[in-house]
């Protein structure tokens, strides 16, 4: 498992959304997101990456998470540039809103071991080496878990706290990008399930943007495998995708019909 870095910057960027995703982090414990990962394709599956707010105080460590579809090509997020721009989509364990609460300050990243990383990044997808990698979790999970919790005397609701950090392993499984595309061709970029298109509802900034749903779990399989693009594969919305692997064995498409009201 490799760590990369990616940055944000609001006097550039268009995103609106995350104060809402830093709310729905600490309500549900995650949040998935689709950000840019500059021009780094070397992003796997179950690589681990943390958020840097840049341009704007105030600037630091923002949020962490781990990726879960590796880079993809859409829509460029700046509507002026004419080529497309790489993506990841991550799954967010904490995002912490700026506005809202402390964050792990830039002027922290130039202490000892982390400022052996080159944090003034100007695009996303920098990675982050191992030993920094390793400080930086111990540092964000002290900042995450908070001050202990303090006995209380009174009859009133007792404070809780969580966001201590703990050591995930995790595989990646390869996935074919041709056969994802064949797939998207096939049955277009809507949700298989309740019809959703990302173009429709967002604008220019969604076009394209889509899952694709295996019906072979591919940690089951643990084998390279033939794959069919129109019979083992089905675009999804991220909200569908998530409930589908809810549970194992995974929910079927006709299942989730049935949970959608659409049959």
């Amino acid at each position: 498992m490799s760590t990369y870095l990616l940055t944000w910057n609001p006097n550039r960027g268009t995103r609106t959304d995350l104060a809402l995703m830093a709310h729905r982090v600490r309500e549900e414990g995650s949040a998935l997101v689709r950000w840019s990962c500059g021009n780094t394709r070397r992003i796997e599956a179950g690589d681990r990456v943390f958020l840097l707010r840049q341009g704007a105080e105030p600037r630091g460590i923002v949020a962490s998470g781990t990726v879960i579809e590796p880079p993809y090509e859409e829509v460029h997020w700046n509507e002026g540039a004419s080529k497309p721009a790489l993506y990841v989509d991550v799954k967010l364990d904490a995002l912490l809103d700026p506005d809202l609460g402390d964050i792990l300050p830039r002027e922290l990243l130039e202490e000892s071991p982390l400022s052996e990383m080159h944090w003034n990044a100007r695009s996303s997808g920098t990675t982050i080496p191992a030993h920094v990698a390793s400080a930086l979790e111990e540092v964000w999970g002290q900042l995450l878990e908070g001050p202990p919790p303090q006995p209380t005397t009174t009859t009133g609701p007792s404070k809780l706290y969580e966001g201590a950090a703990y050591p995930v392993t995790l595989t990646g499984y390869e996935r074919n990008r041709q056969a994802r595309q064949e797939c998207i061709e096939h049955y277009g970029a809507s949700c298989f399930l309740c019809g959703l298109n990302f173009g429709e509802k967002y604008g220019p900034p969604g076009d394209g943007y889509i899952h694709v749903h295996h019906f072979a779990h591919l940690s089951e399989i643990d084998e390279p495998h033939e794959v069919d693009p129109i019979e083992d594969l089905r675009p999804v919305c991220p909200n569908c995708h998530a409930v589908i692997h809810r549970r194992s064995p995974l929910y079927t498409i006709e299942e989730m019909w049935q949970m959608l009201g659409s049959t």
